[in-house]
């Protein structure tokens, strides 16, 4: 008898209509709709990752883990974090209920490695966002994210895209012990596409398509900080779904080769994490210092059975064909080193480099760079 998990999983995989796989001369648009499917999600979730980590800065910049356990050397006084942020000497916890940030994100690496729809990639994204300290136990906040994506090479296929989306937050929290953080986003894509067809007597024809699209993702995240003299440790977890939808298109091409038409393409994921990050404070004359590193192990539940359909018109490839995304890796490890620097009047920032550890498919390393007000 087949089990329950099985029954389920067959009933939400697509139906495969047995049209003939996409032939070797047209191999690009293989390459170009893998890239579609890994850079879709792999952006949404760059871009959630981000602002959690916001979210994280915000919690801790209003709770009395910060205010009320570092101190900073200023002109020989020993003066409460709190006080560099707008409190008061004589009361560290009261500062501004507001805070504004700007983040900015390099994002770059490999997709598909060691395989034939090998290529490159690079993203530039931006994130900016306000939040309010509702109580001494809950932020809430929004933030804008434009991001813009090129991947792949004139030889192949290159696919690049540009995303805008709102994302809405909030974070619940015990002074400077658990937390519960939610997010939900909401973003549009427009998508470029052009790539080379082979042609069987030689040289290559073009094609080019622009297509659009939207995304849904949702995420909570948990965690538990723990405290000695300065060296401070968090056991935190994450889960992220996102639902990406790419509308169907229709190719031009220059020469007489088969153009594509694609339907369109609904792509999920469900990741999981769990992981430690360690931290110490380090007080001097122009502020606090908090240099750290975390690692953690991800499981990605979703993300596979992906199947695309659609037809060619004209030339030799006429009629039918599918396409069967490659499987994922499951299983692996992220790993991020940083410092953070709470400053006078207000003012905080951070550098962070964050990248994939064993991850077998695919490879990214991405630079962060931000700045914090509190006012």
């Amino acid at each position: 008898m087949a089990s329950t998990a099985h029954i389920l999983l067959s009933m939400t995989r697509p139906h495969r209509n047995c049209a003939p796989p996409i032939p070797t001369r047209q191999k690009s648009l293989s390459a170009q709709l893998n890239s579609l499917r890994t850079l879709s999600l792999h952006n949404s979730i760059t871009r959630d990752r981000s602002i959690a980590k916001e979210i994280d800065r915000a919690r801790k910049n209003n709770s009395g883990f910060r205010a009320n356990n570092l101190q900073v050397r200023l002109q020989d006084q020993s003066l409460p974090v709190g006080t560099l942020l707008g409190g008061g000497a004589g009361d560290s916890a009261e500062f501004g209920r507001w805070g504004a940030f700007v983040t900015g994100n390099v994002d770059f690496g490999k997709q598909e490695k060691n395989s034939a729809l090998e290529s490159d990639f690079q993203t530039n994204m931006l994130i900016a966002g306000v939040d309010y300290k509702v109580s001494n136990n809950v932020v809430l906040g929004a933030a804008l994210t434009h991001s813009d994506t090129n991947a792949g090479d004139d030889k192949t296929a290159n696919t690049d895209f540009r995303r805008y989306s709102l994302s809405l937050f909030g974070s619940l929290y015990s002074r400077d012990k658990f937390y519960l953080d939610g997010m939900i986003t909401y973003g549009t894509s427009a998508y470029d596409l052009d790539r080379r067809i082979v042609r069987d007597a030689g040289g290559y024809d073009t094609s080019s398509a622009k297509t659009d699209g939207d995304e849904l993702s949702a995420s909570l995240g948990a965690g538990y900080n723990l405290q000695h003299n300065n060296i401070n440790a968090r056991l935190f977890t994450f889960i992220n779904y996102v639902d990406t939808n790419i509308d169907g298109y229709s190719e031009n091409v220059s020469g007489n080769s088969s153009a594509a038409v694609v339907d369109g393409m609904d792509l999920q994921s469900l990741i999981a994490n769990i992981g430690v990050e360690l931290s110490w404070n380090i007080n001097t004359g122009v502020g606090v210092f908090t240099p750290m590193l975390s690692i953690a192990h991800e499981h990605q539940y979703a993300d596979d059975s992906v199947y695309v359909t659609g037809r060619f018109v004209g030339g030799l490839d006429e009629g039918k064909f599918a396409y069967t995304a490659p499987n994922r890796d499951d299983n692996y490890l992220t790993a991020q080193i940083g410092v953070n620097a709470v400053l006078p009047n207000g003012i905080s920032g951070f550098i962070s480099y964050d990248t994939f550890v064993d991850r077998k498919d695919f490879g990214s390393g991405q630079l962060s760079v931000g700045v914090r007000w509190e006012f």
